[in-house]
This record gives structure tokens, sequence and C-alpha cells, in this order.
């Protein structure tokens, strides 16, 4: 049961401790079309908006990571902002050291669109190290989805 007063009350509540979260929230959650601009802060605030919040498993190159780890991978790599884990209990933006990515674990991602964020569960250490945001096929056996 979802209480929408009690969800609208902890995201305010949240905004006076951490500016601007709401919005954040509130962009995640809602898709905004083509909107023309007038000004450059505009444009940029459009593009930020226009990301939206998607769930991908790991591929075998993240294994053994901390989650600290995976972020900065995501972020240089793949043009991607890692901000959550799932495996038995989901964890948003998890400090704590002891979160190491494994096999089965997936990633709560915001991205531009679901085939950029599908990068993630391809992606290979060996094939693609020194590539960036576009990846070719893998051949490595390792990346095979079963």
């Amino acid at each position: 049961v979802l209480c929408l007063n009690e969800l609208r009350l902890g995201i305010l509540a949240l905004n006076a401790s951490c500016p601007g979260a709401s919005t954040l929230i509130s962009n995640l959650f809602y898709a905004c079309g083509e909107l023309k601009t007038c000004c450059d802060w505009q444009s940029l605030y459009l593009e930020g908006a226009g990301n939206e919040l998607y769930e991908e498993p790991f591929s075998h190159s993240f294994e053994g990571l901390t989650f600290t780890e995976a972020v900065k991978m995501c972020y240089d790599k793949l043009n991607l902002m890692l901000i959550g884990v799932k495996n038995d209990l989901s964890y948003i933006n998890p400090s704590r050291p002891d979160i190491i990515i494994h096999k089965g674990m997936l990633g709560y991602f915001i991205g531009k669109d679901n085939r950029s964020v599908k990068r993630v569960s391809t992606y290979c250490s060996k094939c693609h190290k020194r590539l960036t945001y576009r990846l070719l096929v893998c051949r490595c056996v390792e990346n095979v989805v079963v």
C-alpha cells in the first residue's frame, strides 16, 4: 500500500535537507517530449530531464568491483550514472564498502534510453577497454548470456 500523502511529504522533507532532490525525482518519473528553448540553461536542463531510470544486470567485467568502482566505470566508459544496486535487497547509493558487484546483481541506472543502458550488460573490459560510449560486439566467452 502506497500512501501518496506520505510519499509527497517524504519528498518535501528530503528536499529540505538536499535542495533539488524533489526536482530530480520528478524528472526521473516524468517523461518530457521535445520542447523549444530560448536559453542555454534551458537546453542543459532539458537534456538532463530527458534521462530516465532503468534496471539492468551487470556484465562479467563488473564482478568483484565495489559499488564506487562500478560507478566510476559506468560513468567513464558508458556515460551512465549508476545510482544503486539490487540483489536480495535494494541499495540506493550504498556507501558501505562491503557492497561488491557479483553475478546476477542488477544495477539502477540513469540514462538517456534503454539502448544506452543495455550496454552495461555487454561491456567487456578486455574488448572495450579503450572504447567509450559505442561498444562493438564482444567475442569473449565470459560475456555470453545464459
